[in-house]
């Protein structure tokens, strides 16, 4: 029975996994006697202890010049000078007027303040302790670890991009105002991400523009050294661009279309004319999208109501309606293969081998809390279900 977790609750599960299997291989190693450490202790006896070095400080014969003398000595007789017009000109008592004190004087009480504060003890400031976190949560049917992805993620989202920083983009791109004139009306250009290349965003055409009839979203790609634009994407089934991923040559979209969400695929071989090959839809709230190696993994929780064109596994103990709908599309071939488990809510962590689920379903004798976990295995374009607790 799965508790719910907090929000790094994927990094906790995968960090308890690791640990939990670090444990069983430290527990088969056997060490062997000559390796100890009080088989090893002696060997430190004959070894010379390292001498502290000690630094010097020398002073260059350079910073006395005689131009500097001059300096200095103009500098004393003006202060005596001073010395002597305010002295004449003061009309404090003589009790209150401490009688000045000599150079040879001053320099030795100097002298010895130093002396004085080199004598006193230094106190050494500890290194602050690195805490850690031992209040790690395991989470249900963790059989397999996830490799780390091979590519890069897709950056935050910015609210809206500015271009103040590249001057001479071309047009669709924001102004360093959030909003701007440009085709398709007056709108935002949000940042999706960018490389040493190019810089993706998408923003939203004004309904009335006669050039963008059809086109909700627009997405811009531009040079990222110059700002200048390279191509434009118009893309009809979209309200919003949710994730973007580069793979090779192609481009991936995913993104909020009407009832559900949309995915599109572009072929940026010839980067100023690019190519869509491939469109998919499928019903339901986005839960998580994620790109491994070469397949695209668009996860969405389906109403009782939505269609489902695809195998229905039902979970244990569901009694909720909506279904969570996972799809795998294979960036090469560009094939898909699509899977529904019944009675999913829109608790869900999305790894790159694994899915996990948390749902509330019916209360029994072995499960008088309700709660349940299912744990999906990501296998390329396989989908299955493993561990169901």
């Amino acid at each position: 029975v799965l508790a719910r977790y907090s929000d790094t609750r994927e990094e906790k599960v995968e960090a308890k996994y690791l640990y939990k299997v670090w444990s069983k291989v430290d527990s088969g190693i056997e060490l062997h006697p000559s390796l100890t450490g009080r088989a090893l202790l002696p060997k430190l006896d004959h070894l010379e202890q390292p001498v502290p070095l000690t630094r010097k400080i020398r002073f260059s014969p350079r910073i006395f010049t005689w131009q500097s003398g001059v300096t200095y000595a103009a500098a004393f007789l003006l202060i005596v000078a001073l010395s002597a017009v305010f002295g004449r000109n003061s009309t404090l008592s003589s009790d209150s007027v401490q009688e000045p004190q000599s150079v040879a004087e001053a320099a030795d009480e100097s002298d010895e303040n130093a002396a004085t504060f080199a004598a006193q003890p230094r106190v050494a400031i500890p290194e602050a302790e690195e805490e850690a976190e031992a209040d790690v949560e395991a989470g249900a049917g963790v059989s397999v670890q996830d490799a780390p992805s091979q590519t890069s993620p897709a950056p935050e989202k910015a609210e809206a991009f500015s271009a103040g920083a590249a001057d001479g983009m071309d047009e669709g791109v924001a102004s360093s105002s959030p909003e701007f004139e440009g085709i398709g009306g007056q709108s935002e250009s949000i940042l999706l991400g960018q490389d040493d290349t190019y810089t993706y965003t998408y923003r939203a055409n004004d309904p009335t523009d006669p050039d963008k009839a059809g086109y909700p979203v627009t997405v811009n790609i531009m040079d990222t050294a110059s700002g200048a634009l390279v191509c434009a994407i118009d893309i009809s089934d979209m309200q919003s661009v949710e994730e973007y991923y580069r793979y090779e040559n192609a481009l991936a979209l995913v993104g909020l279309a009407e009832g559900g969400v949309a995915f599109h695929s572009y072929d940026l071989s010839a980067m100023e004319e690019p190519v869509e090959t491939f469109a998919h839809t499928q019903p339901g709230k986005l839960l998580g999208a994620r790109l491994y190696k070469n397949v695209v993994h668009v996860l969405t929780l389906a109403d009782a109501g939505d269609p489902l064109d695809c195998e229905v596994i039902e979970l244990l103990g569901s009694t909720a309606d909506t279904s969570c709908l996972i799809t795998a599309i294979d960036m090469d071939t560009l094939e898909t293969n699509q899977k529904a488990f019944s009675g999913a809510g829109d608790d869900v962590a999305l790894y790159n081998l694994n899915v996990y689920l948390n749902y509330t379903g019916e209360a029994t004798e072995d499960n008088e809390t309700g709660r349940y976990g299912a744990h999906i295995r990501l296998d390329g374009m396989e989908i299955e279900l493993g561990n169901n607790t």
